[in-house]
């Protein structure tokens, strides 16, 4: 039976499949009685995209990306794209559709081939015991290359529901320095997960939530040479107040068991993920990390839309289960501006981080460097 509303469900559907500049509906009367009409005008399927970053840790990074998102008139895709700068490099082709056959299933299948080189920290002497510092004693190139292929569908409740298998080629090389072992290792593994999200808009949004849950095992029965298992769940929420004012708390939580190994493990540090400390400046097999941010859209404008926010960090990173203690945790506190462009966010941040001194007397606070960090243009 037609009804308006089905009619107007129906129309935003097929615009969600991105396979048509326009979708209008008519109604027309003739001797019969009314006739439904639909209209579309198919949009071409061959696109190039070009991106590019620039960040205090990645330097410069540019995007290219050929896609055809039609092929054949299928509604499959396959696409080819190069991202990457000095510090990173990553190849990646993928076969993807939004509909197997006449079910609600999707699939993508994925072919990649990439590096990234990852610094190594360490703890300074300082001569003083409220200070301290971080120094890089290290740098190893971490090599990932294989292939996933990822089915799934969308449910109300748990969102869009996935399961991979991935078969990858690890490798850890050195760059220069100490504080990590060089490994080489074949993983196959399969992955569950789950991903709500209900975010008004991108960048900066004001209302809504991102929920993501997976677990990932991998085992030697599987043709691994190694074998872990790893849970993460990451859930972010935005409200405005007031139309300019957003509160947008965020908790992060990872846990693996100690066979995890290096390529694989959770990070702590950098921009957007914890103020006065750097990219990847701890590693470790288990995660505990809040974040609470407030941001204010400016009613004074530099040029483009401008948000000035205020961030407070709380958490830590372990490599054993046994390291685990409320005495190890760390605060970081930090500042930022961003503006809403048209390449991606540009966005400019001081921050520092702080701990308490468990192990003296009264438990004074150390406090770390002051950081800097920008970031132009959207994640690659």
């Amino acid at each position: 039976m037609f009804t308006t509303a089905r009619a107007t469900e129906g129309i935003v559907n097929i615009n969600s499949t991105n396979l048509f500049e326009s979708v209008t509906l008519e109604v027309r009367y003739d001797a019969s009685g009314p006739r439904i009409i639909l209209r579309v005008k198919e949009r071409s399927s061959a696109l190039i995209r070009l991106g590019t970053r620039a960040d205090n840790e990645r330097n410069v990074q540019g995007l290219v990306e050929v896609r055809d998102e039609n092929v054949l008139g299928t509604g499959m895709e396959f696409g080819v794209s190069f991202s990457g700068g000095s510090r990173d490099r990553r190849i990646r082709f993928e076969h993807r559709a939004s509909r197997i056959f006449r079910t609600y299933l999707t699939f993508s299948l994925k072919g990649f081939h990439r590096f990234r080189d990852v610094n190594v920290y360490f703890d300074q002497p300082t001569t003083s015991r409220k200070r301290w510092k971080r120094g890089r004693i290290g740098e190893y190139r971490e090599f990932k290359y294989g292939g996933s292929f990822t089915f799934g569908s969308q449910f109300k409740r748990l969102g869009n529901v996935t399961a991979e298998a991935r078969v990858e080629q690890q490798e850890i090389r050195t760059n220069f320095g100490t504080g990590f072992a060089p490994e080489k290792h074949f993983l196959v593994s399969l992955k569950v997960s789950s991903t709500v999200d209900t975010q008004d808009r991108y960048p900066f949004p004001r209302e809504g939530m991102a929920l993501t849950m997976s677990y990932e095992s991998a085992l030697a029965s599987f043709g691994s040479d190694i074998s872990f298992t790893k849970l993460t769940i990451s859930y972010e929420l935005f409200k405005s107040y007031f139309g300019s004012h957003t509160l947008h708390p965020k908790l992060t939580i990872g846990l693996a068991d100690e066979t995890l190994p290096l390529a694989e493990q959770f990070s702590l540090g950098g921009q957007h993920s914890f103020f006065g400390l750097r990219e990847d400046d701890f590693r470790g097999r288990q995660l505990f990390l809040v974040n609470v941010e407030y941001r204010i859209r400016s009613p004074l404008k530099l040029v483009f839309d401008t948000y000035l926010s205020a961030r407070y960090d709380f958490g830590s990173v372990w490599r054993d289960p046994t390291d685990i203690s409320i005495n190890t945790f760390r605060h970081g506190v930090g500042l930022q501006i961003a503006l809403d462009t048209p390449i991606g966010p540009a966005e400019f941040a001081l921050g520092r981080s702080f701990l308490f001194r468990t192990d003296l007397p009264s438990s004074p606070i150390s406090f770390g460097p002051y950081l800097g960090y920008f970031a132009v243009g959207i994640e690659l």
